[in-house]
């Protein structure tokens, strides 16, 4: 099903209930971006996510689910987000999709290199991890903390962050419609205004 707004794709195989969950949560993402950017929620939206195709489940779901020993939805390789079959059924799903969304994003952003940065770094979460203190090396999925200082770890909800420099980015993206107070520091919501939430 082609998503006309902002140029997305997705897949068919979804439940009703769970494409009602995927545009409630870009429309979450919209409301947000409309109270810091003045009302330029979907143009920004469309700007750094045209082109995304949203995949429920198969095989490359199965494959880091069996990697991680637990159901898992990613993006690979740029721009196609593969969420887990019953991703809806996760703690927080659209927070979920935000996440992955934001590794979207991430890798629509100006980089470096011509290769993912979610994977091999050169983008927006590498200025991040900088911004915070940390030094990001290794491959962006993977990579821990790379030196963030203690006080800008993820504690409770958000831990997952902690678990590579991508990751940290892409939790920090999902949770500012919903709760930006349950990021580690304050900064960092000003940080996405100033270098990720501009025209």
């Amino acid at each position: 099903m082609y998503f006309d707004q902002y140029g997305w794709y997705i897949d068919e195989q979804f439940t009703p209930d769970q494409v009602r969950l995927i545009l409630a949560a870009v429309s979450d993402l919209k409301v947000y971006l409309n109270q810091v950017m003045d009302g330029s929620g979907s143009a920004w939206i469309r700007l750094h996510t045209w082109g995304t195709r949203v995949h429920r489940g198969g095989m490359i779901t199965k494959i880091a689910a069996r990697i991680n020993k637990l159901p898992t939805s990613l993006v690979l390789p740029f721009r196609d987000i593969w969420l887990w079959e019953s991703f809806d059924r996760f703690h927080l799903p659209k927070r979920h999709f935000l996440h992955e969304l934001g590794h979207v994003v991430e890798n629509r952003l100006p980089k470096k290199c011509l290769l993912p940065p979610t994977i091999l770094g050169g983008g927006a979460s590498d200025r991040l991890i900088r911004f915070l203190g940390g030094k990001p090396s290794g491959l962006r999925f993977m990579n821990g903390t790379t030196g963030i200082p203690e006080c800008f770890l993820w504690r409770g909800p958000g831990i997952y962050g902690n678990h590579a420099s991508a990751d940290y980015f892409a939790e920090a993206f999902s949770w500012l419609p919903y709760n930006p107070a349950a990021l580690p520091d304050p900064s960092i919501a000003q940080w996405f205004k100033e270098e990720v939430f501009v025209v």
